[in-house]
């Protein structure tokens, strides 16, 4: 039986009164509202054994606009950064998204959930190499975050949290921190958005049912 996750969800048009979600954000990294000055914080290339890495910083930074769109119950982002950067990572109907997870096909038939709602297990990972900025030029899109507790590797579906980010506030998560590609919020409305990332580009994964027999589940608006 697939468990459904509902993720902890901020609200930062609302939540920034309170600062509640700010707070929230803050263990992630940091928000900015000019993208020319942001810098993306490149990091040391990493190493568990003895030998010492040569450089390992000097690889730059890439950037690009990224697209967000809902399209036949399906959600599509485009990032023009990097290379191979098509990704379909969220579904209106429960059955799509696990079919299309790796070790979805475990799990069968099921019964199609839909609602006000999207699920999604696809395209979640981190990389060590870099901070990552992420704005929005005109809707506010989500983004989808997690940080381990202990090894870096070892996180779990609860520890992910959700922030639904306003226009022209931009998030700049720090290396190392779990992710997929932001969500649009509203269906009817494709977000156009910019990018800085390593330009280096390598990912550890994290699949979510194949691991705990887990997919998540948050909120959007249909029009």
């Amino acid at each position: 039986m697939v468990r459904i996750i509902d993720v902890a969800f901020y609200n930062l048009t609302i939540d920034n009164e309170k600062d509640t979600g700010l707070t929230a954000l803050s263990k992630y990294g940091n928000t900015f509202t000019d993208f020319k000055t942001e810098e993306c914080r490149i990091t040391q290339w990493k190493t568990d054994g003895w030998r010492p890495v040569e450089d390992g910083i000097s690889g730059g930074t890439t950037e690009g606009s990224f697209t967000l769109f809902w399209k036949n119950g399906t959600h599509y982002a485009t990032n023009s950064g990097v290379k191979d950067g098509h990704y379909q990572t969220a579904y209106y109907s429960l059955k799509e998204a696990i079919a299309n997870c790796k070790g979805g096909n475990l799990f069968g038939d099921i019964d199609c959930e839909i609602g006000e709602y999207a699920y999604c297990g696809n395209e979640i990972n981190y990389h060590d190499d870099g901070s990552q900025l992420f704005i929005s030029t005109d809707y506010p899109m989500m983004l989808m975050v997690a940080k381990a507790k202990d090894k870096l590797d070892d996180i779990k579906a609860e520890d992910f949290e959700m922030f639904l980010v306003p226009a022209k506030l931009g998030v700049n998560i720090d290396a190392g921190i779990w992710h997929c590609s932001p969500f649009a919020y509203y269906t009817n409305k494709q977000v156009n958005m910019y990018t800085r990332q390593g330009k280096v580009h390598s990912k550890v994964y994290y699949y979510p049912i194949e691991e705990e027999q887990c997919i998540f589940r948050f909120p959007i608006v249909k029009s």
